[in-house]
């Protein structure tokens, strides 16, 4: 279901003609919270949306402990616990999107 709604968004932003950065896969997986192993938990049917299989995938967010004991106190994981496998996820992605941004600005006046 979510890919079908991913795939609406970017119907609409391609006729709109607003960039996309990329997919970002969010809560398809578990993040073992004594491995820090990540379990899947959906096949992936990517490859049945022809538009979106071509998009840069930027992460892969999984469901965290981490992230739901810092909705309790309302504190980010990426603050109360930078180093941790979760926190590096969402680093990466915020990463990844700066350098997305940087070049989109330098490309449009």
């Amino acid at each position: 279901m979510s890919l079908q709604v991913a795939q609406r968004g970017y119907t609409m932003f391609k006729k709109l003609n607003i960039p996309v950065a990329g997919l970002v896969m969010n809560m398809n997986s578990v993040l073992c919270p004594s491995c820090n192993h990540m379990f899947e938990l959906y096949e992936n049917n990517l490859h049945q949306f022809d538009e979106l299989k071509l998009l840069p995938r930027l992460e892969n967010i999984p469901m965290s402990e981490d992230v739901k004991k810092c909705t309790h106190t309302q504190v980010p994981v990426v603050v109360s616990q930078p180093d941790s496998e979760i926190s590096k996820t969402y680093f990466s992605l915020a990463h990844k999107l700066f350098h997305y941004l940087g070049q989109l600005h330098q490309i449009q006046p």
